[in-house]
């Protein structure tokens, strides 16, 4: 009889936990049976639902409920994605269950989910702690007080073939006058405005159209509220939300992560795997030590600093195709699903057991 492992997803969102958890349990489904619960539906709902037979939708998420939730289930494994789940990880791990923490997040994200009294007992929330980056490890550790030798880091990955594959299918047209500067991310409120720092990009935009570089087009994709939306730069705009991002992406001379927390950060890894140049903030998040030597790292957090990497990058075409050489090389050998499934699915037979 199948061995039955608890998803537990905070959202159906086309962003990077989910797409990583969707990925992951999917690499399951076969070998073990699979209950999945999300919070929230979103836009990859339908992928969801096409994947996995049995998925809930509580409406409670009381700790009772959440217990009661659990208990009916009766797993022989819990797997928690996200801060904003750790109500699951807690309960599961009160009531016995082998349990694996998943955490995408840093200190801003992670802030606002837990109350004094849930920061004394995250330690104790769950057996292995999975930290998709070395910065969240960190994190995690110095933090929130977890034991370093049940933090095992497994980098957020992509897939790089369906990235390539995708990247030549259709997608919104841009009008590609002079070079592209793309940004990504999906933002809802003050916090990832903040978080994902478009507010640099923005500004790096009006600077670089004040020195005179008006061949630089300046593009986010990703859902956006308007209110954010609002800028007098007709050099800089908003694409929305996208079921291919890859055919943009495509378009691209230069990728910005210009986030001031960002534990890895998809998007730039899906920018490098079409061999796209990223520039990205030296304390922005884990993104850095993924980067390496296939990008600019911008030692100085200010929309100055940015606009001044973006200018030199421009002018440079050389170096943004070596660059890019060295991006794609470097996703391959070290982000590709193929190469970290095994990895999640060692941990899984570790705790299981």
């Amino acid at each position: 009889m199948k061995k039955k492992i608890l998803f537990v997803n905070h959202e159906e969102s086309r962003t990077g936990a989910p797409k990583i958890l969707f990925d992951v349990a999917s690499a399951f489904r076969w070998e073990y049976n699979i209950v999945m619960v999300s919070k929230k539906q979103g836009s990859m709902h339908e992928e969801f639902i096409d994947h996995f037979e049995r998925i809930i939708y509580p409406h409670d998420f009381s700790k009772e409920a959440i217990k009661d939730l659990i208990k009916s289930i009766n797993p022989d494994l819990a797997y928690i994605n996200t801060m904003s789940c750790f109500k699951f990880a807690e309960a599961a791990k009160a009531l016995g269950i082998p349990t694996i923490f998943h955490l995408h997040e840093l200190n801003m994200s992670i802030k606002p989910c837990l109350s004094q009294e849930d920061v004394k007992n995250f330690p104790d929330s769950a057996d292995i702690f999975i930290a998709c980056s070395g910065k969240v490890k960190d994190f995690l550790v110095s933090h929130l007080r977890c034991e370093a030798s049940k933090v095992r880091i497994v980098y957020s990955f992509i897939s790089y073939d369906d990235t390539i594959n995708k990247s030549t299918g259709k997608g919104l047209s841009i009008s590609k006058a002079g070079q592209v500067i793309m940004g990504m991310g999906s933002i809802r409120g003050q916090t990832e405005f903040a978080r994902k720092g478009i507010d640099f990009l923005m500004d790096a935009c009006s600077i670089t159209n004040a020195n005179g570089c008006h061949n630089l087009g300046y593009y986010w994709i990703g859902s956006v509220p308007e209110i954010f939306t609002k800028t007098t730069n007709q050099n800089f705009q908003f694409l929305g939300e996208q079921k291919n991002p890859f055919a943009l992406l495509r378009k691209a001379d230069i990728f910005v992560m210009c986030s001031r927390e960002e534990p890895l950060g998809l998007a730039a890894l899906e920018a490098m795997a079409l061999g796209k140049p990223v520039i990205a903030f030296k304390d922005g998040g884990g993104i850095v030590d993924a980067i390496g030597d296939c990008g600019i790292i911008v030692d100085e957090m200010s929309p100055a600093a940015l606009a001044m990497e973006i200018e030199a990058l421009s002018k440079d075409p050389q170096l943004r195709l070596a660059m890019g050489k060295k991006s794609k090389e470097k996703v391959k050998a070290n982000f590709d699903k193929a190469i970290l499934i095994p990895q999640f699915k060692q941990l899984i037979k570790e705790v299981i057991r």
